[in-house]
């Protein structure tokens, strides 16, 4: 016969160990269940990818970085179009130009005040001084000057810069300019120069990852499938190379490469 465990009662009545229904009652489990609530309860399914991806998601400062970082690298792809000028333009009549910083009201809505170039008679000088009561009007996708997009589209649009025909408060002697970060000493517009360049500083680190991405599978597979001696002479060259000063190293590499080549190429043999 099957014996049905009793428990006493604080009365001293016996009650039986089995439900009404005739089940045995539940065990408490000492692990809780797959999902208690616990935001980590998910994650030991995950493939590696996905627990990145997670972990990138969970970090702000992350995220604003790479947000900052594909509107920095959206800005150099189509550099021609938001420079204000081109690389080789300039105005020998503005050098050293002071930045000139938008202004916005009613009237006359986006607008700088014009800057006029005066020599000192006794140091000789330059110096510029602003005329207040005039203005210089700014616009959004404005003509310009034409440029070849990535070399090959040819457009006159630029993002901003000054309206077309228009003169600095009426005034002829006044010419509409506008250097947001100011001008170099050849009458470089600052600003747009530095949009070009960053397509130069931003191309160099993707190139020179995926050069030593593909160049670490090929040496590593030699190395790893043949090992022995061969193993031991790619990492001794290894440790060798690196064991150079690497800022020495570049200058030196830039120092001996011909004179004709351009900032462009030097940059990419030297990486």
């Amino acid at each position: 016969m099957r014996h049905n465990p009793t428990v006493k009662t604080i009365g001293g009545h016996e009650k039986s160990g089995e439900k009404p229904d005739g089940r045995s009652p539940e065990r408490p489990t000492d692990s809780p269940p797959a999902n208690s609530g616990s935001g980590e309860s998910g994650l030991g399914t995950l493939s590696q990818w996905q627990l990145i991806r997670v972990r990138f998601a969970r970090h702000r400062l992350a995220l604003v970085g790479f947000q900052v970082l594909c509107v920095l690298y959206f800005v150099a792809v189509f550099a021609e179009f938001f420079a204000p000028t081109t690389k080789a333009w300039r105005d020998t009549d503005f050098i050293y130009c002071p930045p000139q910083i938008p202004k916005f009201n009613l009237r006359e809505g986006f607008y700088v005040h014009p800057l006029e170039r005066q020599v000192d008679p006794i140091t000789l000088r330059s110096y510029y001084t602003i005329d207040r009561n005039a203005f210089v009007p700014l616009g959004f996708f404005v003509r310009g000057e034409p440029y070849g997009l990535w070399g090959l589209i040819p457009m006159d649009r630029h993002f901003i810069g000054v309206k077309q025909n228009a003169e600095a408060g009426g005034k002829a002697d006044y010419p509409a300019q506008f250097f947001f970060l100011g001008a170099d000493r050849y009458g470089h517009d600052i600003f747009s120069r530095t949009i070009y360049g960053s397509r130069i500083s931003l191309s160099i680190g993707i190139v020179s990852i995926l050069i030593t991405f593909v160049l670490g599978i090929l040496i590593g597979g030699i190395s790893g499938y043949l090992s022995g001696k061969v193993d031991t002479v790619i990492q001794r060259a290894i440790e060798i190379i690196n064991a150079f000063p690497q800022l020495p190293m570049w200058l030196a590499l830039a120092a001996v490469m011909p004179a004709d080549w351009s900032a462009l190429g030097t940059h990419f043999w030297r990486d």
